[in-house]
């Protein structure tokens, strides 16, 4: 049997080139619903999908609270990936890799990503306060001469990699 969590209703004509969405699911009861839409660079010359409207649902109660959080408005949630029982490793904003975005967007463009260890259970609490600035562990950051580009977890070690694109040097780093 199935259960119907949420519907959403939305202009499908818009999918896949000027909107995208993704779901994360954070546990037994509540989800996080990212919209994603398309905004040109400064000199219009690219779109890519920078605008983010973030929800979190809590499908027990059908409760849907919007996200607030400056980091996650401005530079949205690129992934999600289990480490333990109640952590997770997000990371925010967008790669500089894809579509050479580095060579297209100004430093005024870029977001600044991040790779965050979130407890699962205190995450839902900030969220749930709506806190505009919630404090989270960083565990490492990138920004425009810089993009993270590769995360994993291989026997409880985090592994990801860092691209530098003045030196041209990729740095695998392991946790």
């Amino acid at each position: 049997t199935w259960t119907k969590l949420i519907s959403l209703k939305d202009d499908m004509s818009y999918y896949p080139y000027h909107k995208q969405i993704k779901i994360f699911v954070l546990n037994d009861s509540n989800l996080i619903i990212q919209r994603a839409i398309t905004r040109r660079n400064l000199q219009d010359n690219y779109e890519g999908f920078f605008d983010f409207s973030t929800i979190l649902f809590n499908f027990v109660e059908n409760k849907q609270i919007p996200i607030v959080d400056e980091n996650l408005v401005l530079n949205g949630i690129d992934y999600i990936i289990p480490f333990t029982d109640n952590t997770c490793i997000m990371k925010t904003g967008y790669s500089l890799l894809e579509d050479d975005r580095h060579d297209l967007l100004s430093k005024e463009e870029a977001s600044v990503e991040s790779l965050i260890m979130i407890n699962v259970q205190q995450f839902i609490s900030d969220l749930l306060l709506e806190q505009s600035n919630m404090v989270m562990q960083t565990i490492d950051h990138a920004f425009y001469d810089d993009t993270i580009s590769n995360a994993k977890i291989v026997d409880n070690y985090l592994i990801y990699s860092k691209v530098n694109f003045e030196s041209k040097e990729e740095k695998v780093i392991f946790l």
